[in-house]
């Protein structure tokens, strides 16, 4: 909802004098674009392969760290 085109077309929408706020009769008129449930489930479906992606790099960091710490170890023994 912070996006600069759903600012630009609801800005003429808000009330209040200090904190800007929607009404609930003004958010219940808009027309909000969703995605269908096949395409909301494709993008979870990436999302969690990116997650899974990211804890594998960095469990591989983890495992390059420990090495580093060996040699360090090692080096100075």
């Amino acid at each position: 909802m912070m996006n600069s085109d759903w600012l630009r077309r609801t800005t003429v929408l808000i009330g209040g004098t200090g904190q800007k706020e929607y009404s609930v009769k003004t958010l219940k008129s808009l027309k909000i674009k969703v995605p269908s449930l096949k395409e909301q489930q494709k993008i979870g479906e990436f999302l969690s392969k990116l997650d899974k992606m990211i804890n594998h790099q960095s469990d591989k960091i983890d495992e390059l760290k420990r090495q580093k710490k060996a040699f360090l170890q090692k080096m100075f023994i």
